[in-house]
């Protein structure tokens, strides 16, 4: 039986699609009115880094190793990881499931599903967003009990229902970007 499902995101800034903080925002009450979801907000950091360019433009001139450089927003998310980590392995350990189903691929989850699965000896399932069924990183497939993909397929039966109702009553409508 599932007692509870946690999604941890961060909050985007539009600053490339003016329109993705309010379609984020309507995805985020819809899930609110899903009775066994809870929502972890993190948060973006974005920074100026100076990256080599892989291959070269025209009249930028190279620095004295030979390599041209460029200025980039570096925008990492920041918390997510953190905070799914630190439920996973809190609720473990206060025996609050009985087994882990995880969604992601990141690789920054290795030890805390490590420590899941070899220490609280609680079977782990990571559920890999892979559209493509290339491979899972061999480091997080040590570390589970089972590994399946994600298909498009998959997510097109999993929908939110058109309209979907929050927590407040409110019909929110999918935004024709979704489909």
């Amino acid at each position: 039986m599932l007692l509870r499902v946690r999604y941890y995101t961060s909050l985007v800034t539009g600053r490339t699609d003016d329109g993705q903080p309010q379609r984020q925002d309507a995805y985020i009450r819809a899930l609110a009115g899903l009775p066994c979801l809870t929502i972890h907000i993190g948060n973006f950091a974005t920074r100026r880094v100076c990256r080599p360019l892989v291959e070269p433009i025209p009249l930028v001139y190279p620095k004295a190793n030979g390599m041209q450089y460029v200025m980039v927003h570096n925008t990492e998310e920041k918390a997510s990881d953190v905070n799914l980590a630190s439920h996973l392995l809190r609720d473990g350990y206060t025996d609050q499931y009985d087994a882990a189903v995880v969604v992601s691929s990141d690789t920054d989850l290795v030890e805390p599903l490590r420590i899941v699965k070899e220490e609280n000896r609680k079977p782990v399932v990571l559920l890999y967003p892979d559209y493509e069924r290339k491979s899972v990183p061999k480091k997080l497939a040590r570390v589970t009990s089972t590994v399946r993909f994600i298909s498009k397929r998959d997510l097109a039966c999993c929908q939110l229902p058109n309209p979907a109702p929050a927590r407040n009553g409110e019909l929110i409508v999918r935004p024709a970007e979704w489909a």
